[in-house]
């Protein structure tokens, strides 16, 4: 029997390809279902564990540590930098982070401090402070000012300038007695016996870390005071290194806050630019806290005595003296042999007659006496930048009627209102 072959039907062969179309596609769906569904399980898998990662990772503060002057870093040197929590005024900061850094080579030296975010709260006050010291421990710069980071509009990028510690009893600046000129018309000062014995003695041997100090601690809204109990000298301290055992131990003695406390240390002395007004500062830097005293009070032991001494002014009326750069000390020497006093007013070498009134035996008296100065004149230079000043002491002179000595520091007064305050500055 012979077959023929049908003729192809149109409509079967489009139905066909379309049903192998749509199986084909419904295959792809199915793929790309399958596949859409294992990354979102991937998705919700990954979130987990994302933010418990960035919650653990730490974050990063960093930087530079320098100072101006230009002396060059040992080899050896070690330079250390802390972030503190400086929020609470009536406790101890709180260490962050900390980084030692040894060996560093030449200022500007390279810093990242780590730290956990979690530690951070964004209320708070957060600050960094440096230290360089040599080999042996002995503290040569140090920071005197907090530098803020990360809160209250502060960012975790600072550059840190450090200033260096001197390593003389704490005074005025180290030029006051060098670069000053002596005072005028006079060749034989006896200076201050008492003071540069105390001073001898407690002269500075820097292997052991500064000198011993005695004397009354005070801490208020993150302002420290000392003030030394033999000359009666008060000096800021420097929030720095074991400076902290010491406000430590004045927060558990139960003092009220601002109330001093007698205490016992060793320290040496900072020189800096002062926060206001064109002069230097001397901080106290602590090099170790021994012990609270029992004591509760404390009056100078050694006071300068009153004649052929060298008195530098320190202020007029309440006012400290701010010099321009490279000025000679304003000053003043009481003669012993024949009642002159002499001296510089800042632009005028000036001179006349002083009239003492003090009982025998009262030299080491705290009690004030009569003192009065006459036929005062000076030379006849001009200078604009210091006029003011030099115009002020001398109408404050005339004005004087009493004094009274007490530790390093002279004040004269009038009507019971003091009007100038100098110290005395040993000379050899």
């Amino acid at each position: 029997m012979k077959t023929t072959d049908r003729p192809d039907n149109p409509l079967q062969n489009k139905l066909g390809v379309a049903r192998s179309y749509s199986m084909r596609f419904m295959s792809i769906v199915a793929a790309v279902c399958t596949t859409c569904f294992l990354l979102a399980c991937d998705n919700q898998a990954a979130p987990s564990e994302g933010p418990a990662q960035s919650e653990s990772e730490n974050q990063v503060v960093s930087g530079s540590v320098t100072y101006l002057n230009r002396m060059a870093l040992p080899p050896d040197a070690v330079v250390n930098v802390v972030l503190l929590d400086v929020s609470r005024a009536d406790a101890p900061a709180t260490i962050i982070a900390e980084k030692t850094i040894q060996s560093p080579g030449q200022v500007p030296v390279r810093f990242e401090l780590e730290y956990n975010p979690n530690d951070i709260d964004l209320r708070m006050t957060y600050v960094v402070r440096a230290e360089i010291k040599g080999s042996d421990g002995q503290l040569l710069y140090t920071t005197d000012t907090h530098v803020p980071v990360l809160t209250r509009d502060a960012g975790s990028e600072v550059e840190i300038v450090a200033v260096p510690v001197v390593r003389d009893y704490p005074s005025d600046s180290p030029e006051d007695t060098s670069a000053s000129p002596g005072p005028t018309d006079s060749n034989d000062l006896k200076g201050m016996d008492g003071a540069a014995k105390a001073v001898e003695e407690r002269a500075v041997d820097e292997r052991s870390g500064g000198m011993q100090l005695e004397g009354m601690f005070r801490y208020m809204a993150d302002a420290p005071l000392f003030m030394d109990c033999r000359t009666g000298k008060s000096f800021p301290v420097a929030m720095a290194g074991p400076y902290i055992e010491l406000e430590r131990a004045y927060l558990d003695s139960g003092i009220m806050a601002g109330d001093p406390l007698r205490v016992l240390l060793r320290g040496r002395s900072l020189e800096q630019p002062a926060i206001e007004g064109n002069h230097n500062e001397i901080t106290l830097i602590v090099d170790e806290f021994d012990k609270v005293l029992d004591e509760v009070e404390c009056t100078p032991s050694v006071h300068a005595e009153l004649l052929d001494t060298f008195w530098k002014l320190v202020a007029i009326d309440g006012s400290r003296v701010t010099l321009p750069a490279d000025s000679r000390q304003i000053h003043m020497v009481l003669a012993s042999d024949d009642s002159r006093v002499t001296g510089f007013a800042g632009c005028n070498s000036f001179f006349g007659k002083f009239q003492l009134d003090r009982e025998p035996g009262e030299e080491q008296s705290l009690a004030p006496f009569s003192l009065t100065f006459s036929s005062l004149g000076t030379t006849r230079k001009v200078c604009p930048a210091v006029m003011e000043t030099e115009q002020r002491l001398l109408k404050a002179l005339n004005e004087v009627d009493q004094a009274q000595i007490s530790g390093v520091f002279l004040e004269l007064s009038s009507n019971k209102q003091v009007r100038l305050r100098l110290e005395s500055v040993y000379l050899d």
